[in-house]
């Protein structure tokens, strides 16, 4: 199969924001810089690349990134729709998502096999993120190597074989979401998003991983850690209480349990039937059931080594990400927040209370917010406009601080 970049097959003829927004980093065909999964602000992104698609219709990449920001936001059946249509379109990266899709199942069927030749086929394109997935799949979701590469080219690698009780120096000092396999959740849990944990758990299985991150810490590495770093969090109660709020029964926002049986439509059908003509036995849900919570445990053994080995039990990032977690599934605000999450929050309760309605709100709030870390605001500074926000002086003097911020604030206003 040959990847296709021919500009004739395109019908805009030069970047949007869909680009700006929700272009991937690691696509040959992408017509911006490109944005990292745990830094694309999704909802500007979805309005931007449907708008891409509304004037041009007929251009894989929008189909691909809006795709890409359905994943992102926990629509797998929409993200079916829009990757299967830049499939089709002979845009290779969008298998690397679909192949995601079946092979954890999130839609309630699992398809290692297709998965692999999806994988092999955004390889293919250039998408080379996919070749370490692809390998991690085939390894059975395998702890990693020898070094686990850090987002910061600056810090330090750490060596997988590092202790708990290894050196502050060596550890980091805020959270980096690089090499997570949920690094989104974990970097909103840190920051105090409890929004973007919303979106994210409208997919329930997320809540397995968690189940089995308060586990990993209230046994295996309470009983191997030397220095008893991780017996503070050794809390029944806490993981019975993510498996109480996995079973969707607080609230609104989340998936209810009558609800359970739509979010398992078997979409991943059209996948097979659209691209490769073969057929899901629907009699082996019980056993792919089992192999997506398989998964999940998996990706949460490995965040949970990999969380003890950069940070330390004791570090501020990790008491931060747990006393956020207890705070978000007993329902109440976040402990901790971070400057660019409260910037958000303010705004957006400054301009519903002027008339705005919520989605419109957050979808602009998300925005400034993703223009502040885009032009790299100093976090101090950040921080402070948190604690002392107005949408007025101190907020004007801080965007008018840097080149181009405030145009940037302005252009959200859509």
């Amino acid at each position: 199969m040959l990847y296709m970049y021919a500009s004739n097959s395109y019908s805009s003829d030069k970047a949007t924001k869909c680009d700006e927004f929700a272009a991937h980093p690691d696509d040959p065909g992408k017509w911006a810089a490109g944005v990292e999964d745990s830094k694309l602000v999704l909802g500007p992104a979805v309005i931007y690349c449907q708008q891409a698609l509304n004037e041009y219709p007929d251009t894989p990449r929008f189909q691909f990134q809006l795709g890409r920001v359905f994943y992102l936001q926990g629509k797998a059946s929409e993200a079916v729709d829009s990757l299967v249509l830049a499939a089709e379109n002979n845009y290779l990266p969008a298998y690397y998502y679909l192949a995601s899709i079946l092979e954890t199942g999130v839609l309630g069927e699992v398809d290692m096999e297709t998965a692999e030749t999806y994988y092999s086929n955004a390889i293919e394109g250039g998408f080379e993120i996919a070749r370490q997935a692809k390998e991690d799949m085939l390894n059975g979701g395998a702890v990693m190597e020898e070094v686990v590469p850090l987002a910061d080219s600056n810090q330090q690698y750490v060596s997988q074989q590092t202790s708990l009780g290894s050196s502050p120096e060596k550890r980091q000092k805020s959270f980096s979401p690089s090499g997570f396999e949920y690094g989104r959740l974990l970097q909103s849990l840190y920051e105090g998003d409890f929004e973007i944990i919303d979106a994210i758990a409208k997919e329930r299985s997320i809540f397995i991983y968690l189940e089995k991150i308060v586990d990993i810490y209230s046994q295996s590495f309470v009983n191997n850690d030397p220095n008893g770093d991780c017996e503070y969090y050794a809390s029944v109660e806490l993981g019975d209480r993510v498996r109480y709020k996995a079973q969707g029964l607080s609230s609104a926002g989340r998936i209810q349990s009558d609800q359970l049986a739509q979010a398992g439509n078997i979409v991943v059908s059209r996948i097979q039937a659209m691209l490769n003509g073969r057929m899901i036995d629907v009699f082996s849900d019980i056993a792919q059931s089992e192999q997506r919570r398989e998964r999940y445990v998996k990706h949460a053994e490995r965040d949970a080594s990999m969380l003890a080995k950069l940070y330390g039990c004791k570090s501020p990032v990790f008491i931060h990400l747990f006393d956020n977690l207890e705070a978000y599934v007993y329902g109440k605000a976040p402990d901790h927040v971070s400057g660019l999450t409260a910037i958000r929050h303010h705004c957006k309760a400054s301009a519903m209370s002027k008339g705005g309605s919520e989605e419109e709100s957050f979808l602009v709030c998300g925005c400034f917010a993703a223009e502040f870390d885009k032009i790299g605001v100093d976090r101090d500074e950040i921080n402070w406009l948190g604690k002392n926000y107005d949408q007025g002086k101190n907020f004007m003097k801080l965007t008018q601080k840097y080149k181009g911020l405030h145009e940037k604030i302005s252009e959200c206003l859509f």
